[in-house]
């Protein structure tokens, strides 16, 4: 877990997009948000500038008639909705930003599917979350992971989350809490990588 504590650089912006509807992407925002809440200093956020998303459903509010930003704790991210994510924060998760968003980092969010699988493989991406829909998938995990190419993290089944509305942090099972702490990490790794690398080219 320390790769999780370790503090972010201010204004750290994480895309998470998928390859097709349905695969989870929002959920695992929501779930990056609630475990880096938990772990970094500063505010964390959890931003959709769609109002039709799912992501005010996922995070128990009501779906927005406008525009709305939810304050954060130090057990949940802040949610915004329809609006730009604040100025300052430690990190900030857009969940499913349109196409060429500027960001430090991206997480491509896959369905443990054959035809999600094919589609995600060469896009190059920070961090694959591999999310299992079904409790046994029917694909070959390790030849998907070999395909993707990447560093692959999977998110496993879990029925509170495949019940769709509000996610509760104590209601996910203990292995789906673990992945969500591994996501973090690893996403936290990476980001801080990058931040060295490009500090080493100037």
């Amino acid at each position: 877990m320390g790769a999780a504590t370790a503090p972010l650089s201010v204004n750290t912006q994480v895309a998470l997009w998928g390859v097709k509807g349905g695969v989870g992407t929002t959920t695992v925002a929501l779930l990056a948000g609630m475990t880096l809440a938990r772990h970094q200093p500063g505010p964390v956020v959890v931003a959709d500038e769609s109002l039709y998303g799912s992501l005010a459903l996922r995070a128990g509010m009501v779906l927005p008639a406008e525009p709305v930003a939810t304050p954060g704790s130090a057990t949940a991210p802040a949610i915004v909705i329809g609006q730009p994510a604040p100025a300052v924060t430690a990190a900030t998760l857009l969940d499913s930003p349109p196409a060429g968003t500027d960001a430090d980092g991206d997480v491509a969010v896959v369905s443990a599917t054959v035809d999600a699988v094919l589609m995600a493989a060469g896009h190059g991406a920070d961090l694959v979350a591999l999310t299992h829909l079904t409790p046994r998938p029917a694909i070959d995990l390790a030849a998907a992971r070999r395909r993707l190419d990447a560093d692959v993290l999977e998110i496993p089944f879990d029925p509170h989350l495949a019940t769709g509305g509000p996610i509760a942090w104590e209601r996910l099972q203990p292995a789906t809490r673990d992945a969500a702490r591994r996501l973090a990490a690893a996403l936290i790794t990476t980001l801080r990588n990058a931040t060295a690398h490009a500090d080493e080219r100037e």
